[in-house]
């Protein structure tokens, strides 16, 4: 069953993904494996420099959209709801609230950068929804 929170989820990576570059968003869903998107990098002359970062930042992008995802799903399970309605601003003033609460902890809180990732996802998926908005279907 599909909740709420996986149609924004979706409508988020959909409207991220129309931002990247054509070319590897291409080869990514001609690939059907992290691997074989890999082997498709190597035949399109990259370095092994370039290949390691390739890689270095799918995994932050995995890490990112784990982290978000679990997050969000944990807030959902808490009640804790209507984020969109408060608008950009208010994600975005969160998300420095955690950044200087984790900053005070002596960097010892990981909940704190974890919740200031989220909203700043959740700050980036509103302003590309308001863009999408103003502009029309084009704009993305």
């Amino acid at each position: 069953m599909t909740t709420r929170l996986d149609e924004q989820r979706e409508e988020l990576f959909t409207l991220i993904a129309s931002h990247f570059k054509p070319t590897v968003d291409a080869l990514i869903r001609k690939s059907k494996t992290i691997g074989e998107y890999f082997s498709q990098l190597r035949e399109n002359d990259m370095t092994k420099a370039q290949t390691t970062n390739a890689i270095e930042y799918m995994k932050v992008a995995q890490l990112a959209y784990d982290t978000v995802h679990e997050v969000m799903r944990q807030g959902e399970a808490d009640g804790k709801e209507g984020w969109e309605e408060r608008g950009i601003e208010s994600s975005v003033a969160h998300a420095f609230d955690h950044c200087e609460d984790f900053y005070g902890a002596e960097f010892s809180n990981e909940e704190h950068l974890r919740h200031a990732l989220t909203r700043c996802a959740m700050a980036y998926y509103l302003w590309l929804k308001e863009q999408h908005d103003e502009r029309g279907a084009d704009a993305v």
